[in-house]
């Protein structure tokens, strides 16, 4: 849902009619003046607020644009009514009262303080709201939006949010803000009634054509409304600053002593892969991807093993194509464990043996390589791992002469990974006993009872 020329209208709703001003009192950004509303929730109301899945540390860059957050900050644009306002989208201008297109209340269902706020949609075709400013405000430091959702129901199927920005100049009125969409779904929001925390670069809306330097609205979310009733909790919305690429910068010296070894840091690529040539519809995922599945009992005694290459499902590992970030597409790979295994009574089929199932590379260290560090990279995000399932992503070598027992190994991980794509490098360095070892570089998952422990990644690189 983008402002397009017939949301345009929305827009001008929104400007005439706030709901902070006149209809409805939501509150200052703390939500301090709600505790009438939090106490007419059925039950008694819990004051100890959950550990948010990020928590605020003394001397982070983040800010707080006053609203749907309640945690600490470096920084505070707050809803000011005047230049800075909250509004809920109406249909008609002229019946601002009766086109609402949703309400609101707070909830105590939330990731991070005292409340979430639940948006539930009314009989209009679309339901909206946002955060607008009446002037521009530079947001050109900041690179993160964090926001969460949770909701199951059909109108929250697709959550659009959108920033909008517009040069303001002295003495004239204000243009039109002209705005910028994205799919939240593409940051891994689903609705299906779980949280899903979302991490969104400015960088995609601003390669779309949103300007940072003249922002008029940091947080705009609707879409079409399937049906009246509808609810959808939002919580712990919040901007950050790119530390990594501050930290770069401070140490410049830091970095030369990184050049002098430019030749290995850059180095060769090994390999790489993003999955996106690969066939989606062939049998195995190709390009040399191998699996190797040990069983054990309960006990950690080992039953046997079996490999072959990595197939394209429906066990142990498979090409997708909608799990995607705008950095993943079109497709990424999937792992998880074989729920086959075995007949008749082992493995996930008596409820207690363990199925170890890795999938992985694998080449030779030959005597180039001895002295060199491997460095392996890659893109994951959770899928639906449970229970007692266990996931990592390792690069390890193993002695073919002692019966390929492992003789070096890094591991990073993956179990308990954001619903948001990240980044992760894990590096071994190669010495010269390993010569004529195998090199291996994969992925992990262990599981019993049939449990879920599938995870997704993408953008392999490894380098030495």
């Amino acid at each position: 849902m983008s402002l397009k020329p017939r949301h345009l209208v929305w827009a001008a709703a929104l400007l005439a009619f706030s709901l902070v001003g006149g209809c409805v009192d939501l509150g200052t950004p703390d939500y301090s003046d709600q505790v009438g509303l939090r106490d007419s929730i059925q039950g008694p109301f819990s004051p100890f607020p959950p550990v948010p899945p990020d928590p605020y540390q003394p001397g982070e860059d983040r800010l707080s644009v006053g609203y749907f957050y309640e945690g600490g900050r470096s920084e505070t644009i707050p809803i000011n009514t005047v230049t800075t306002n909250y509004f809920i989208f109406v249909v008609d201008l002229n019946r601002p009262g009766q086109t609402l297109t949703g309400s609101q209340d707070p909830s105590r269902d939330r990731l991070e303080g005292l409340e979430s706020i639940k948006f539930t949609t009314a009989a209009q075709p679309f339901w909206g709201t946002g955060i607008l400013w009446g002037e521009a405000i530079d947001l050109s430091e900041w690179t993160t939006m964090f926001v969460g959702f949770k909701s199951s129901d059909d109108s929250f199927e697709r959550i659009d949010l959108t920033l909008q920005s517009a040069t303001t100049i002295p003495n004239v009125p204000p243009p039109d803000p002209a705005g910028v969409t994205i799919d939240a779904r593409t940051y891994g929001y689903a609705n299906d009634g779980e949280w899903h925390f979302l991490e969104i670069p400015l960088q995609d809306f601003i390669d779309r054509g949103w300007d940072p330097r003249n922002a008029r609205s940091p947080f705009i979310m609707g879409g079409p409304t399937i049906q009246s009733g509808d609810a959808l909790l939002i919580d712990n919305l919040y901007f950050t600053k790119d530390v990594t690429g501050g930290t770069g910068g401070t140490g410049g010296s830091g970095g030369t002593g990184g050049s002098g070894g430019t030749g290995g840091s850059v180095g060769e690529v090994v390999y790489a892969q993003d999955f996106n040539t690969l066939d989606i519809d062939g049998t195995f995922i190709g390009d040399g991807w191998k699996f190797f599945v040990n069983v054990f009992e309960a006990d950690a005694t080992f039953r046997f093993g079996y490999a072959g290459d990595a197939p394209n499902g429906p066990q142990i590992s498979a090409l997708v194509k909608d799990q995607g970030g705008p950095e993943q597409q079109p497709q990424q790979l999937s792992v998880y464990s074989d729920y086959e295994c075995c007949e008749p009574d082992i493995g996930h089929r008596n409820g207690t043996d363990l199925v170890e199932t890795n999938v992985f590379e694998e080449r030779t260290i030959g005597a180039d390589d001895i002295g060199k560090t491997f460095t392996f990279s890659f893109q994951a995000k959770a899928g639906n791992i449970e229970g007692n399932s266990t996931a990592n992503a390792f690069i390890k070598t193993l002695d073919p002469d002692a019966d390929f027992s492992v003789s070096g190994i890094a591991t990073q991980d993956t179990t308990n990974l954001l619903t948001t794509w990240g980044d992760f490098t894990i590096a071994l360095e190669i010495t010269q006993d390993q010569e004529g070892h195998l090199l291996q570089f994969g992925f992990q998952t262990n599981a019993s009872n049939s449990e879920g422990s599938g995870n997704f990644y993408d953008n392999v690189v490894v380098t030495n």
